[in-house]
């Protein structure tokens, strides 16, 4: 058996695929009207007669191998009680047990509390860089791989978490590609609603994914130059699969979803009117005019189904292609369930291939699975104690980082885990994380000292959250309705050569505000001159204003229909002489408007009385007079309140209190912390017991029982003790299922 299993080892080194699509960067379409499209050719051999199919193999018993390898490959890892629940059904009864508790299963995933109770900072970004004020963004991802991982390893209904991993690969995004904290925990929240659910909800949702419009650059897209990225994605890779749509369909499509874009304060799904493409679009050789009837003409396209069922193939089958007979089956039944992906995933595991005893072996296990899959198996996270980010870091190191895919075609597949030094590192690392078990090794004195250690740290942190939060409520209960309370403010860019520039603008960001009995997530505003321009002087501003649509949460205007579209993004722009000047379109808004933009240019005397506070504007004299300038235009009277006469503007923390400020503030948290949050509470904090069956002693055997090593190892059938079992974990057997 040990040399059938290096045989197979071999072949899939010397048998290596191509390695994956790579993205294709930001192709941009034309916009020449509705282009022509083809209506697709039929595919009689994706038809199948359900009645026909022979399901006689699934009256058979599972034997204990047959529950170790069934586990293995609908879950992750094989822990003997969801083991000991197959031994004995048929292959039938396992089948519909099994889609059974993915109807019943309540996903236990819990957004970490920044997603709900704080706004991104990414508007505010540069600001923060240039001031060198770190968020700890990569905390974030920390904190949603910790929630990820916990679920994975503490789920009972570990085939969700299968499928979850499965389309978080087909809806491949990377968080460090741009740090979007909230977009991307809002694409997860998609992946984990839609897993085990309808396929065609699934493929509507990802129009609408803010990490997936980011990550495609699809915010980028305007009317005149639409950026084919998403579009060509949704068809190559999520949808048809490469050779079942054609260029005209991708360029009408990236037409059809051009206006698709995001919040640029709160991350989130928004869509820009000036951005739209008015009119119909073909697609297969027929028209539609909005998502939903786009996703009608895809449902209806003969060759829909094949793609994500071939995908479902490679996952639980085998590697290798699947028959025409066999396809044609999942892909039918995939088809006449509406496109349930519990019918998918029940005709797959259907299949006389998915039982075949030649069959065995023939999968590789991703890093993921491996590692995740022996914690599961042992019950235990080994030498780590109850700290699972080890997990998540040799995951990495075998080359599967959780929210990081190497690009849109997502991560390796079946034989391309091996490559390399791949299969040596795995050998060689994956056993030393389980040596030694100890699993009382939280009596130890020194594990103690560091569980007290981590606690009092936990305990710092909140505290230290509580009186920020606590302090932060006073500050804006304290205010008054005309009063403009902000929490920070940010300078982001202000030109080097602002006095002699064309165009100088000072791009400003304030963070959580309240003012005239409303609240805002963000605000960003431009204030600027355009004396400089070689343009007639009545075309010129002057002193200036400027919003962009998307630039604040909720708009800081009704409407920005006498504005500009710009030429980059396709958003709206708004721009007023302001203060004074000879284009002052900003007496035409409301009020409420007008003083708004009041507060806020009178906002800047703050930077301006706390220069160190704001490097930017610290060297640029020349931006200090001119803002000085426009601030002595507007005022900065004390206003009347029932407390008496107090500043009209009020802001709450600073990025930093350097010596020498005139104005102490708190120092802006938006780490994690701030919701009470800490690394070391969420890596530290207690995963609870994953099995009651191995204590380094027993491992519960009978004739119908595995023990530890056939667990660890079905096809080599052993009886080690549990000792010797774990040599296993670097058998190259292990590392296929």
């Amino acid at each position: 058996m040990k040399i059938f299993i290096s045989i197979i080892i071999t072949l899939i080194l010397t048998e290596l695929a191509e390695a994956a699509v790579k993205f294709k960067g930001g192709q941009i379409s034309s916009s020449s009207g509705n282009l022509k499209t083809e209506k697709p050719a039929e595919r009689p051999d994706l038809i199948f007669t359900l009645s026909d199919f022979d399901s006689s193999h699934l009256n058979l018993k599972l034997s204990k191998f047959d529950a170790i390898r069934f586990e293995r490959r609908i879950g992750i890892g094989a822990p003997l009680d969801r083991v000991a629940q197959w031994v004995g059904l048929t292959r039938q009864q396992a089948i519909e047990r099994a889609i059974s508790e993915l109807e019943n299963h309540s996903d236990g995933f819990k957004m970490p509390s920044w997603f709900k109770n704080m706004t991104p900072i990414s508007f505010m970004e540069e600001g923060l860089k240039r001031e060198r004020h770190s968020c700890g963004i990569k905390n974030y991802r920390h904190t949603l791989e910790a929630a990820w991982s916990q679920e994975i390893i503490e789920t009972t209904t570990p085939q969700f978490e299968r499928l979850a991993l499965l389309w978080l690969d087909h809806f491949s995004v990377a968080f460090d590609t741009y740090n979007q904290t909230h977009s991307f925990a809002k694409h997860l929240e998609i992946i984990r609603q839609n897993s085990s659910g309808n396929a065609l909800d699934f493929l509507t949702a990802s129009f609408y994914d803010p990490g997936m419009i980011v990550y495609l650059n699809n915010e980028q897209s305007t009317v005149q130059n639409p950026n084919e990225n998403l579009a060509r994605e949704f068809l190559e890779l999520f949808s048809l699969g490469e050779g079942n749509y054609s260029e005209n369909d991708i360029k009408n499509l990236a037409k059809a979803i051009s206006g698709h874009g995001i919040n640029y304060v709160t991350e989130q799904f928004q869509l820009f009117n000036s951005k739209v493409t008015k009119g119909t679009f073909s697609a297969f050789g027929k028209n539609y005019s909005n998502i939903e009837e786009f996703i009608e003409l895809i449902s209806n396209h003969p060759s829909f189904g094949e793609f994500i069922a071939r995908k479902f193939y490679g996952e639980y089958v085998e590697l290798s292609e699947p028959s025409k007979e066999d396809l044609a089956y999942i892909v039918t039944a995939f088809r006449e369930s509406g496109f349930e992906i519990k019918a998918l995933l029940k005709a797959t595991l259907s299949l006389k291939k998915f039982w075949d005893e030649k069959n065995k072996l023939t999968l590789v296990k991703s890093p993921i699975d491996l590692v995740f899959g022996t914690i599961r198996t042992l019950g235990t996270a080994g030498n780590s104690g109850s700290n699972f980010q080890w997990a998540n870091d040799a995951a990495a190191d075998f080359g599967q980082s959780l929210f990081n895919p190497p690009n849109i075609a997502g991560w390796p597949i079946g034989k391309e885990w091996l490559v390399g030094q791949s299969l040596e590192s795995r050998l060689t690392k994956l056993p030393k994380y389980f040596e030694n078990l100890e699993l009382d090794s939280l009596k130890d004195k020194s594990t103690k000292r560091m569980r007290e250690g981590r606690d009092k740290r936990i305990a710092r942190t909140n505290e230290l959250s509580r009186i920020y939060q606590q302090d932060l409520r006073k500050f804006f209960a304290s205010g008054t309705e005309k009063q403009f309370l902000a929490e920070t403010m940010v300078i982001n860019w202000i030109p080097d050569d602002f006095e002699t520039r064309e165009y100088a603008d000072i791009n400003v960001s304030f963070y959580n505000i309240s003012f005239l009995g409303k609240k805002w997530d963000g605000i960003s505003v431009r204030f600027g001159t355009d004396k400089n321009a070689k343009k007639k002087h009545s075309w010129k501003n002057l002193n200036n204003l400027s919003f962009n649509q998307g630039s604040s949460h909720p708009a800081v205007l009704k409407n920005y229909n006498d504005g500009w579209v710009s030429d980059w993004n396709g958003h709206r722009g708004w721009s007023s002489s302001f203060p004074k000047g000879p284009r002052e379109r900003f007496r035409k808004k409301s009020k409420d408007e007008q003083l708004l933009m009041k507060r806020l240019l009178q906002s800047m005397h703050i930077p301006l009385e706390n220069l160190s506070s704001f490097n930017a504007l610290f060297r640029n004299v020349a931006a200090q007079k001119w803002l000085r300038d426009r601030i002595n235009e507007v005022g900065l009277d004390d206003i009347n309140t029932k407390n008496g006469k107090q500043t009209p503007i009020k802001i709450f923390s600073l990025l930093s209190n350097p010596h020498g400020s005139k104005i102490k503030k708190p120092k802006f948290n938006c780490s994690i912390t701030r919701t009470g949050q800490s690394l070391a509470g969420i890596f530290g904090r207690d995963s609870k017991k994953l099995t009651d069956h191995f204590d380094n002693e027993n491992f519960v055997s009978t004739k119908t029982t595995p023990n530890l090593s056939q667990l660890l190892l079905p096809a080599l059938n052993l009886q080690f003790n549990n000792q010797e079992a774990l040599r296993l974990l670097g058998h190259e057997g292990y590392q296929l299922k």
